[in-house]
C-alpha cells in the first residue's frame, strides 16, 4: 500500500508468492503439456493448457497489474486491459471466494463488474495485508459518500464444485498417464 501527494491517494499491487510454491505451479502446466503431447491424453493435454494460461495470467497481473484509488475514481489494470470507474457509480465491492483464494470485484450501478487487481491472494499473487488494502479502498470514496459496503460472495458451492473439477482433472491425467 503506497500513498503518494503527487499520484493516487492508494496504490495496490500484488505480490508474488515464495518460489517454493510459485516455480512448482508455473512448471506444472508444461509438464501437463508434454506429457499429454508423449502419452496421446487429450485430458492432459487440456489441463496443462488450461494450467499454464491460468498462471500466465496471474504472471501478467503480478508483474503489471494495479488498483489506484483517486479522488474522483477507482483505476484497475489486470492482464486483460485498463479500467477506470467513477467512484459515484460504485454501489460495493464484492469478496470473491475460489479455491486457491479470494480477490476483489467491484460492482457498479450499471451493472458492471471489475475484478481488481489488488487485494488479491492465489496460487502466484498474494496481498499480505488483505484485509487493511481492502479497508483503505473501501474507505476511498469522495465527496460526501460513505465507506463502500463490502459483501462476501457466497462461496461453499463454487469451492465445491471447482474442488470436484480438480478431482475429476486430476484422476483424469492420473489414468491417463498410469494406462
Amino acid at each position: 500500500m503506497s500513498l503518494s501527494a503527487e499520484g493516487p491517494v492508494l496504490r495496490l499491487r500484488p505480490e508474488r508468492r515464495s518460489a517454493l510454491v510459485t516455480v512448482p505451479v508455473l512448471l506444472a502446466g508444461p509438464a501437463l503439456l508434454v506429457v499429454g503431447a508423449a502419452q496421446p491424453s487429450s485430458t492432459a493435454l487440456l489441463v496443462g493448457l488450461g494450467l499454464t494460461g491460468y498462471t500466465l495470467r496471474d504472471l501478467v497481473i503480478m508483474a503489471w497489474g494495479f488498483t489506484e484509488g483517486w479522488p474522483d475514481c477507482l483505476r484497475n489494470r489486470l492482464a486483460e486491459g485498463r479500467t477506470e470507474v467513477a467512484w459515484e457509480t460504485v454501489e460495493r465491492l464484492v469478496i470473491m471466494h475460489g479455491l486457491f483464494g479470494r480477490h476483489v470485484r467491484m460492482e457498479a450501478r450499471n451493472a458492471d463488474r471489475v475484478s481488481l487487481a489488488a487485494p488479491r491472494t492465489g496460487l502466484i499473487t498474494r496481498s499480505p495485508d488483505f484485509d487493511a488494502e481492502l479497508l483503505a479502498l473501501r474507505a476511498m470514496p469522495g465527496g460526501n459518500r460513505g465507506p463502500l459496503h463490502v459483501q462476501t460472495a457466497a462461496s461453499a458451492p463454487l469451492i465445491a464444485v471447482q474442488v470436484l473439477l480438480l478431482l475429476g482433472f486430476v484422476g483424469a491425467v492420473l489414468i491417463a498417464v498410469l494406462t
